[in-house]
């Protein structure tokens, strides 16, 4: 049976130790399970109160809370940057939802990408591929080279048609 990796490795640079200190809480994985835990304890019947979400005031939350499995590593580095990787099973989307979030709290004027790759440990058609990403404090943009080839490639055969 094959198996699926998303892999990154991208920083956030030059970060204060406001900025770290938050990017710490919205990437402790422990810290927002107990969160869920006490929300759903709280909660226990219906969905947790947008409001009660948002006083807790974690990014991913809404995710945790839907049941998604999010995954990635984030730490400080020894160059006064914030660490963002995944070593097997990234994800991206939960990434940019922190980073954008980030953003806008911190440096609402900056943008920031992150691009990773995709692959499977058996040579299974379709199962290699990547993509980037491009976050702002307003909007998050995905690109992925499967689509723009896609594209040129309609593009091209409706030239010849």
């Amino acid at each position: 049976m094959s198996q699926n990796f998303v892999e990154f490795s991208e920083v956030i640079p030059d970060v204060t130790a406001e900025e770290t200190a938050w990017l710490l809480r919205q990437t402790n994985w422990e810290d927002l399970q107990a969160v869920v835990a006490d929300l759903h304890e709280k909660f226990p019947v219906g969905p947790v109160p947008d409001e009660e979400v948002a006083r807790c005031d974690l990014a991913l939350l809404p995710a945790w809370l839907a049941g998604d499995m999010l995954d990635f590593g984030a730490e400080p580095d020894k160059d006064g940057n914030f660490w963002i990787y995944a070593e097997e099973y990234g994800d991206p989307e939960a990434v940019a939802t922190v980073v954008q979030t980030f953003l806008d709290r911190f440096r609402p004027e900056q943008s920031w990408i992150l691009e990773w790759s995709s692959y499977c440990n058996n040579l299974r058609i379709g199962g290699f591929g990547g993509g980037a990403v491009l976050v702002t404090a307003e909007k998050i943009e995905w690109f992925l080279p499967l689509e723009l080839a896609m594209a040129a490639q309609a593009k091209f055969e409706k030239a010849l048609a």
